[in-house]
């Protein structure tokens, strides 16, 4: 729960999870996150493959499948956004399956025709040429590997460093980012893909104030000071002078200070400042001032003011990578999130 909180991550796949048939999918629920896990089988004990999606995304099970002695297999299909599906695989090899599991893998995926990405412990060292049938594998079915450093590291005797948890993909040219990161929970590596997409656009926010573009001060105190008010002086009941002061004073103030809609992007950047805001906006009111006028001197002012917004949102930007690298250095739950923030990507653990 604290990697998914910290993180942001979109999808979250857990390849050897653990969990016994006693415990129920409330029981791992994260808020904010649909869960959804192989289907047990009786002959085994535990479930292994785990896959933790926000609840954003529409997603439907493409294939789950539990070989006792060979391998769990989970295919989900997600609709990133109109248009973009992707069949996000987790799977687990135990180090003792049988041979017979690379070929229950590859007909498990055979069936699988849209961009996919498998992720999970295969048991198959990359780095060593027992992995051989692994490539063989990813050859037939046109899979990349993304992750290169060795995944399970041996600090005391480096050359016997392996690389068995692996993020396959069919689009390796999407994937912008990739990292791996040590955590405290388990002598492997946590791996993290990037992957370039349009965000969805968020609903706008919608708030009302008044419209003081047009107030006129002295045409308000005019209908101000000519309003008949002796009607109120005359009441003795307070509450019905107030009733009727309520009444009449905003109609007077709607006249010239009326209430407008106004919409705002529903997305929030970390770097963005308000400075940045006024600066925007100034930019804009320049721009609308040239652009009517034709005049030399508003389109240079124009000119500075866009090239001042430029230079203020790059370096907000730079700002705040740099403020972040080294948190991200050292902790990878902060990884995505910063990543995310700057590009607008979508990510996969």
């Amino acid at each position: 729960m604290i990697w998914a909180k910290s993180t942001d991550a979109d999808v979250i796949v857990f390849s050897e999870t653990w969990l016994s048939k006693s415990v129920f999918d409330k029981d791992i629920c994260i808020s904010g996150y649909n869960v959804y896990h192989t289907d047990r089988v009786k002959k085994c004990v535990a479930i292994y493959v785990a896959i933790y999606v926000k609840t954003k995304f529409p997603v439907s099970v493409a294939k789950s499948e539990t070989i006792c002695k060979q391998l769990e297999f989970l295919a989900l299909n997600i609709e990133v956004s109109k248009g973009l599906s992707i069949t996000v695989i987790g799977c687990y090899r135990p180090p003792s399956a049988l041979s017979d599991a690379f070929s229950s893998l590859m007909n498990l995926t055979s069936l699988l025709y849209s961009e996919m990405i498998l992720i999970g412990d295969l048991s198959w060292c990359w780095l060593k040429s027992v992995s051989d049938d692994l490539k063989m594998f990813c050859n037939s079915m046109n899979l990349t590997k993304l992750i290169n450093s060795p995944t399970r590291t041996n600090l005391k005797c480096p050359e016997k460093s392996t690389l068995i948890d692996l993020i396959l993909t069919n689009v390796p040219r999407k994937y912008s980012v990739v990292g791996v990161f040590c955590n405290d929970l388990s002598d492997h590596c946590a791996v993290v893909a990037v992957r370039n997409s349009k965000v969805p656009k968020t609903n706008p926010c919608f708030f009302h104030k008044r419209n003081l573009k047009c107030f006129n001060e002295q045409a308000f105190f005019h209908d101000l000071f000519y309003f008949d008010w002796s009607e109120i002086e005359l009441i003795p009941d307070v509450e019905t002078a107030w009733i009727i002061f309520h009444d009449a004073f905003p109609q007077i103030v709607n006249k010239h200070a009326p209430f407008r809609r106004f919409r705002v992007k529903g997305r929030d950047n970390p770097w963005f400042s308000s400075e940045l805001s006024c600066i925007i906006h100034n930019r804009n009111l320049a721009w609308a001032k040239a652009r009517k006028s034709c005049s030399d001197a508003d389109c240079l002012i124009f000119r500075q003011l866009r090239n001042k917004c430029s230079f203020l949102l790059r370096k907000a930007k730079s700002e705040y990578l740099m403020s972040v690298t080294t948190d991200i250095l050292n902790d990878p739950r902060k990884f995505c999130k910063a990543i995310k923030s700057m590009s607008g990507n979508s990510n996969v653990n």
